[in-house]
Parts: structure tokens; sequence; C-alpha cells
């Protein structure tokens, strides 16, 4: 649903916890904190909108 709503994978894979692999899941060391929670608070008024 994170991709329905227009949230960019590598933000709904960090959401979701899934290890990073190659060399971003090296060197990309930013936890998204922000994105993060302004993607799982889209989801929540996606799925609010369902209900």
């Amino acid at each position: 649903m994170l991709a329905e709503i227009g949230i960019p994978s590598h933000i709904a894979e960090r959401c979701l916890n899934h290890k990073i692999k190659g060399v971003e899941g090296i060197y990309d060391r930013y936890d998204y904190f922000e994105e993060r929670k302004d993607a799982l608070g889209q989801l929540f008024d996606a799925l609010d909108s369902y209900f």
C-alpha cells in the first residue's frame, strides 16, 4: 500500500525495517525517521479513509 499512496520505495523499505543490500546499505546510514513518520502518517490516513 505504501507504493500505492506514492511513498518512494527506499522509504517504504525502511518503514518495513528491511535490510538494504549492497553499497546503499553500507554507506547510507541516515535513519529517515521524519520521512518514515510522514509515510506512516499518510498510510494511516489512507487506511482511515477505507473504513
